[in-house]
């Protein structure tokens, strides 16, 4: 048997071919010395070589006589496209990071950024201040900033030399709207508020982070006595003025030494009326002296203006108004003054007794009928029913001290409140002498 000289394959007889690598099958020459048997088999030979090369080009085509694809050169030209655009990008990286590490990129700048910032500022200044109704009062300067470009920092002072300490606050300014309502705090220690006088506030606004001074002004005002008072309206004298007869309560003071004077003056009456039986100022306590509890409180409210009789206070009658149509103002004076000067309107000797009573724990109201002032209060604690003090009826006599405190029924009240003097002049104002300090009126300090 023969076997294949390239893989060792067994071959057939006569086999041209390997069957398994497929390599030429070369027959040994026999030598016969048989020149025309060489030439047969040369010619064989290269016959059967030229077969086996015709049949390998047929399976592995030549690179040359591969059928050419249309499409070939132009996707050659994307390859080449391609890789230069790859080192386009990482030759740009790389200067880039070069320059950066130099520190030589120019920086990117925006347009709207280098806008330059300008503050718009807007304000108002009252003219005249009520020093009793300044604790009350909501502000004293107004205004109101914006600015554009973007933020700013503002420092707002304002002074009232003589009167006020020095406000000074920052404010940030942007393009929403700041509005800031401004009242200087007072000064501590006495301050001659006897009278009015002229004086004037200094206010400005400097930009802090450019150290522009944005507004800059000395306003002459006048600042009214402490016992003056002026109802207005926004709708008479400005946006930002508004008080009512709810703001006279600045005026009681039941803590006013004054007061404990007037009580023991009360207990003494109270005393030498009851012939020793009443000898303290309880409030709505049942001394037992009265068969109805509330008589206690009728007999303490006849006290304290008996107190004001012996303390030889007296009715001034000048007239008073607290109309704020007229624009005039009302003088009115602290307690303490009318009890050292022996005389009072009837807004003054109001104040007085609802002071008092306060003090005690009572539950008081004042009673404005047209240019008139009195005392309402409860008859005991949460009765809902009310005892009328005409506090002018002075000194006080056996005759007159049946005028001084009187008892309504509720239907007698709401005729009252309604017409108080039966000519339709106008009706009453009621203000609760409790609402005061959770209004935030409460007498001047400093």
């Amino acid at each position: 048997m023969k076997y294949c000289t390239a893989c060792g394959a067994p071959l057939k007889e006569n086999a041209k071919f390997c069957p398994k690598c497929g390599a030429l099958i070369k027959p040994k020459p026999i030598e016969t010395g048989d020149k025309e048997a060489e030439t047969i088999l040369v010619s064989e030979t290269a016959a059967e070589k030229k077969e086996m090369t015709a049949r390998e080009e047929t399976v592995h085509p030549l690179p040359s006589e591969k059928k050419k694809h249309p499409y070939s050169r132009l996707d050659l030209m994307h390859n080449k496209v391609f890789l230069i655009a790859v080192s386009f990008i990482v030759i740009l990286a790389i200067v880039i990071g070069v320059l950066f590490s130099r520190g030589t990129v120019p920086s990117i700048k925006y347009s709207y950024l280098d806008e330059e910032k300008k503050p718009q500022i807007t304000y108002e200044i009252i003219d005249t201040i009520w020093p009793s109704l300044y604790k009350q009062s909501d502000s004293i300067v107004n205004f109101t900033g914006t600015c554009s470009g973007g933020d700013t920092t503002v420092m707002v002072k304002a002074e009232f030399p003589g009167f006020s300490q020095v406000y000074e606050q920052q404010y940030t300014l942007g393009d929403q709207i700041t509005e800031a309502y401004i009242k200087p705090p007072m000064l501590t220690g006495d301050l001659d508020l006897n009278s009015e006088k002229d004086s004037q506030i200094v206010f400005s606004i400097t930009d802090q982070d450019t150290g522009k001074v944005l507004v800059k002004e000395t306003k002459a005002i006048k600042i009214e006595s402490e016992y003056d008072f002026l109802q207005v309206s926004g709708d008479i004298y400005g946006d930002y003025a508004f008080t009512d007869k709810t703001d006279t309560l600045a005026w009681i003071t039941p803590e006013d030494e004054s007061i404990l004077k007037v009580k023991r003056a009360a207990i003494d009456w109270l005393s030498k009326e009851t012939d020793g039986q009443l000898t303290s100022f309880v409030g709505y306590q049942d001394t037992g002296y009265f068969e109805d509890p509330q008589m206690n409180t009728y007999a303490q409210a006849l006290a304290i203006q008996g107190a004001m009789s012996d303390l030889g206070v007296r009715y001034n009658a000048t007239s008073f108004s607290l109309t704020e149509t007229t624009g005039s103002i009302q003088r009115m004076q602290k307690l303490a003054l009318t009890i050292e000067e022996k005389s009072g309107l009837c807004i003054e000797t109001s104040f007085v007794m609802a002071s008092a009573l306060e003090s005690a724990g009572m539950h008081c109201f004042l009673v404005m009928p047209p240019g008139h002032c009195q005392v309402a209060v409860e008859s005991w604690y949460n009765s809902g029913a009310y005892f009328l003090i005409e506090t002018t009826v002075l000194p006080v006599t056996e005759k007159n001290s049946g005028a001084i405190v009187t008892f309504k029924s509720r239907d007698e009240w709401v005729s009252y409140l309604q017409d108080p003097w039966k000519n339709g002049s106008g009706s009453c104002t009621v203000v609760d002498c409790e609402t005061g300090k959770e209004m935030g009126i409460v007498p001047i300090s400093n």
